[in-house]
């Protein structure tokens, strides 16, 4: 979009009054302000109607760049046409030394090479074809390295350090174990955990001999209906009384 007439003379009066008093020409920025431009472009652009309408002429851009006045001058065409030298491309080697052999030899044309026989060579002999072939031997599998062998197990080693064990004790007996722990003033479980250590380090008391009942004894409580056991019981109390009768003279209370 072209500039107002009156803006375009106004910059060209500023330029020339600059270069008038070899003052540095205005930037685009002086010139977008002076002139109450939008941006550097609309400067830009005021710069080139001036220059399309003859009246300055610009070379370069940004810090560098130079403002005239007037056209610049055309260059001067050539005073003759510069002629251009076409190169040929060359010809093969081949054709150029047929070309000098000719010439030589009278025009007479290359001889031709003798042509090499090829190597000879005796077919194959045909085998015959069989008509009952025999059959292939089925291939042999070898057998595969793991199947019918056990696997070796890994020794089973205690393992040591702690262990959690997870016990679960009935109502009653978990007021017991809560009751001596509120005395001892530990948890309950602390001392789960030292009474059952201290049990399983105890040794085990011997075991008592077993009690040998009679035979007599046994077969008369069995006819007479008694259990045998209290049968025995029975009579070692009778037995115990007739001997301190018998010893004392008085029997037991």
């Amino acid at each position: 979009m072209a500039h107002p007439k009156i803006i375009q003379q106004r910059l060209l009066d500023w330029i020339a009054g600059n270069m008038g008093d070899k003052q540095p020409l205005p930037t685009d920025l002086q010139i977008a302000e002076r002139f109450n431009l939008p941006s550097l472009e609309s400067a830009r652009g005021l710069l080139a109607d001036l220059a399309d309408a003859g009246k300055i002429t610009i070379k370069g851009f940004g810090p560098s760049r130079v403002i005239t006045l007037g056209h610049a001058k055309a260059g001067f065409a050539p005073a003759r046409p510069v002629s251009r030298s076409v190169s040929k491309p060359l010809e093969p080697i081949e054709d150029r030394a047929d070309k000098m052999r000719r010439i030589l030899g009278g025009n007479r044309p290359a001889p031709a090479a003798a042509a090499t026989p090829g190597p000879r060579f005796s077919p194959a002999p045909v085998r015959p074809e069989c008509k009952n072939p025999a059959p292939a031997p089925a291939p042999v599998v070898a057998p595969h390295p793991i199947v019918g062998l056990e696997m070796p197990r890994p020794p089973v080693t205690a393992i040591k350090g702690p262990r959690h064990v997870n016990v679960l004790l009935p109502g009653e007996e978990f007021a017991k174990l809560d009751a001596l722990a509120e005395k001892a003033d530990v948890m309950p479980g602390r001392l789960a955990r030292e009474q059952m250590i201290l049990w399983l380090n105890e040794t085990p008391p011997a075991a008592a001999p077993p009690t040998i009942i009679p035979a007599s004894i046994a077969s008369a409580a069995i006819r007479d209906g008694f259990p045998v056991i209290e049968f025995a019981r029975r009579m070692m109390v009778l037995g115990l009384a007739a001997y301190a009768y018998e010893m004392v003279g008085e029997p037991p209370c």
